[in-house]
């Protein structure tokens, strides 16, 4: 039986301890500075070595635009070339094709390289979630291989279970989304976008969906909260993920409430990457865990 690689992309948010751990590789997006002397691209890199999360946040807090891309082809060509060609065989977990195109082009990529290496395998999963929903998922997985699983079974694994990884989010605002293009929402929310905090799902079809709003920063993340423990399930056997937008003492009074409220077995804050982090901009807190299954799409 052949060995195969996981592998996530920068949506996924799995810091570089947690790749290692649990050995899942990841492919790039990249960032686009728009500057005046012309657009600087710039890798999309989960391990913070270009530039600090902060950094990342003080640049759009002092104005910069920043745009984000997809995976590009050399990209994923040169990730899936090099795991096939050591005789493994890949199963890429992608951010949400509802976010990002990386997942359709994953696709055209693979066939290129099965023309190439007729006997591997690259099997491509749209996750329909992002962030440490993905990142978690790819976890789950590979804990799954870890235990003796073959690909086969973590593909039927994904199908069944993919919808089951709950985010709800809180952003500062919903101007960084709704520039992006990122989020689902109604007029009454894009028409007060300063006065609230949205609270933000992945739906079913995989977009972030402005569901409820909140008064205030401090009653936003006790709704958060409320929100997951409605659809958290076995909460006492599994790690609830948050992460944060360079708002660490924020994300820090969320750990509380989730700890209080809901009571997990585990309890881990993580920097929001540079991918979603550009999408929603500084202030974001995203909380994830595991339980019902999302049957909501938003309109």
């Amino acid at each position: 039986m052949r060995n195969f690689v996981i592998v996530v992309d920068s949506c996924s948010d799995l810091s570089k301890d947690l790749r290692v751990q649990y050995q899942i590789e990841y492919v790039k997006m990249n960032i686009i500075k728009k500057l005046p002397s012309g657009d600087v691209e710039i890798p999309a890199s989960l391990d913070w070595d270009l530039y600090t999360n902060k950094e990342l946040f003080d640049w759009q807090r002092n104005g910069m635009k920043l745009k984000t891309t997809q995976v590009p082809h050399d990209e994923f060509y040169n990730m899936f070339e090099k795991l096939v060609s050591e005789g493994n065989d890949v199963l890429y977990i992608a951010c949400s094709s509802a976010l990002s195109g990386s997942y359709n082009y994953s696709l055209i990529v693979r066939d290129e390289i099965l023309k190439k290496y007729p006997d591997a395998r690259i099997e491509c999963v749209d996750s329909l979630t992002s962030s440490m929903g993905e990142g978690s998922m790819a976890i789950d997985v590979a804990k799954l291989k870890a235990s003796g699983k073959t690909l086969d079974e973590c593909l039927a694994y994904l199908n069944e279970n993919k919808l089951c990884y709950n985010q709800v989010a809180t952003v500062e605002n919903l101007q960084y989304l709704k520039d992006a293009g990122r989020v689902k929402a109604s007029a009454a929310f894009f028409g007060t976008l300063f006065s609230v905090k949205p609270l933000i799902i992945s739906d079913a079809i995989g977009q972030n969906y402005a569901i409820k709003k909140a008064k205030g920063r401090k009653t936003s993340l006790v709704e958060v909260v409320n929100l997951m423990k409605e659809n958290i399930e076995d909460a006492n056997n599994q790690t609830v993920w948050i992460v944060h937008a360079d708002c660490l003492e924020d994300a820090m009074k969320l750990k509380e409430i989730v700890e209080k409220e809901i009571n997990p077995k585990e309890v881990r804050v993580e920097y929001l990457g540079p991918i979603i982090g550009v999408s929603t901009g500084p202030g974001t807190l995203g909380l994830f865990a595991k339980g019902k299954k999302v049957t909501i799409v938003g309109k």
